[in-house]
């Protein structure tokens, strides 16, 4: 595929977007309560639900370009698990997504078929920043998008400890589509020098979010790094556990989203009413935040329901 050849006469400049509504400030935002709640035995039934859709449901059915349905067919990836099939058509659709499943269920895929499929419309500078805990979940994490976006050249930049500043400051000046970083080193970048060009980033993704946002240092760093990005950026936090702590701590970033980015791009964020399990660790449901839609994805539950 030529869908990654270089543009003639320089990088084609996009039209400005209208002007966003304003993201409240975390300050002045509220949790509040989830529009409905079921009882245990309709939550049970609605995951049940969800795992025998996927017994038969394809990359088809999610509407994902078909060389991405290909190229996952290649990799034995036929039939999408839960997490899978219900988040990808949510993060399509531009959505915030807070999602929770066990570790090995396929969260990884969950956002990048996604982004990718968003990316490939318009495969120009940085697309989508993925932050992660560890050096080595995130050599992970950018392994399977380079398996995943093969067929069209992805180019993934890797932003850790333990390597040369000055070679990674070359790597995203060549403007990587997806770059997978930990929170520290990558904070390094945004307050250096050279910091890397965000102004086409469409969305920012937590991976073990619950991790990442437990640990101080972590969280002082997050809110440095997504001041930085545009306003209205898509925002994906992806957890082995939800909690209302989780859900606030999303708002807070949320807010900050943008606050010292020059970056203005259209917010449209579709608002989703899914059922909420009052007392689950883990809810599948959404719960309004001001403007701000949390949408939470289960997948697979642990705690007390399991599929």
């Amino acid at each position: 595929m030529k869908l990654f050849a270089k543009r003639k006469g320089g990088p084609k400049k996009r039209k400005a977007a209208p002007q966003a509504d304003a993201v409240p400030d975390h300050k002045s935002v509220k949790v509040t309560k989830p529009s409905k709640e079921i009882s245990q035995e309709e939550h049970e039934a609605f995951l049940s639900d969800i795992k025998e859709k996927c017994a038969s449901a394809t990359f088809n059915d999610l509407k994902l370009r078909q060389w991405m349905v290909k190229n996952c067919a290649s990799l034995a990836i036929e039939r999408p698990t839960p997490v899978q099939y219900v988040c990808i058509p949510k993060i399509l659709q531009g959505q915030d997504v807070i999602a929770g499943s066990p570790t090995g269920s396929g969260k990884t895929a969950a956002f990048a078929l996604p982004l990718m499929h968003k990316l490939s419309a318009d495969p120009y500078g940085i697309f989508s920043l993925v932050l992660t805990p560890t050096r080595e979940l995130a050599v992970q994490i950018a392994e399977q998008f380079t398996a995943l976006g093969a067929p069209i050249r992805l180019k993934v930049c890797t932003i850790i400890g333990g390597c040369s500043i000055l070679e990674q400051q070359n790597e995203l000046r060549e403007r990587p589509h997806i770059v997978v970083a930990t929170p520290g080193r990558l904070m390094q970048h945004m307050i250096g020098p050279s910091p890397p060009k965000l102004n086409m980033l469409h969305a920012i993704v937590l991976d073990e979010a619950d991790r990442l946002l437990d640990v101080d240092d972590f969280e002082q760093q997050l809110e440095t790094v997504v001041q930085f990005v545009p306003k209205a950026c898509q925002l994906l936090l992806f957890s082995a556990t939800i909690s209302k702590e989780l859900e606030t701590a999303f708002v807070k970033l949320k807010g900050l989203c943008g606050s010292k980015s020059k970056a203005s791009m259209a917010q449209s964020r579709a608002v989703s009413k899914l059922p909420f399990v009052p007392g689950q660790e883990i809810p599948f449901g959404c719960g309004h935040v001001s403007d701000i839609s949390i949408c939470c994805c289960v997948a697979e539950m642990q705690v007390q329901v399991r599929l």
